[in-house]
């Protein structure tokens, strides 16, 4: 003998399951963002400590790479050793993997990177990119605390609202009869 299910429940079932998972990748996907950005603004910092000992710029790209498994690390190195392997620019491969990561901090990178073909001090333009970067993400974490701030002034206040009416109501109804 068969089970009878609802057809309603199937298809809530079916709904549940359709976006249940997509919601979690999408709220999963903005975590793995920030990460990206943090791992990034560590890679340039790495990259300026190469530069100011000196180092090239394609040297200091690829050493900083080296030092962490980060998965943009890791992204980072397969683009250098593709570059190095097609002979090409380190930061024309830079550039299609901040497109393929949508990760435009990586143009950056690579921008800053290239002018030294030109002659121009990067450590200073690393630096001051830095501070950038940092100054964007530290204002977006005090949103994210500000908006966690708000979300939990309604719980504060409704604990408040339930004790002053039963401090208060008493005397009313006493006052009322």
């Amino acid at each position: 003998m068969g089970v009878a299910v609802p057809v309603g429940a199937v298809v809530i079932a079916a709904a549940l399951g359709w976006f249940l998972p997509a919601l979690r990748i999408a709220s999963s996907a903005r975590q793995v963002t920030e990460d990206a950005s943090e791992a990034l603004l560590v890679y340039i910092d790495l990259v300026v400590l190469g530069r100011m000992a000196n180092k090239h710029a394609r040297t200091a790209l690829s050493d900083a790479a080296k030092v962490c498994d980060n998965p943009v690390f890791v992204n980072i190195r397969q683009a250098l050793a593709l570059a190095e392997l097609e002979r090409e620019q380190p930061w024309t491969e830079l550039r299609r993997l901040a497109d393929r990561l949508d990760l435009p901090q990586i143009n950056d990178i690579a921008d800053i990177a290239a002018l030294q073909d030109e002659g121009v001090s990067l450590a200073a333009a690393f630096r001051a990119r830095v501070a950038e970067l940092r100054n964007a993400y530290v204002t977006g974490r005090q949103r994210e605390a500000d908006r966690i701030t708000q979300r939990m002034e309604l719980p504060k206040f409704l604990p408040v609202m339930v004790v002053s009416l039963a401090i208060i109501l008493p005397p009313l109804m006493k006052i009322a009869s």
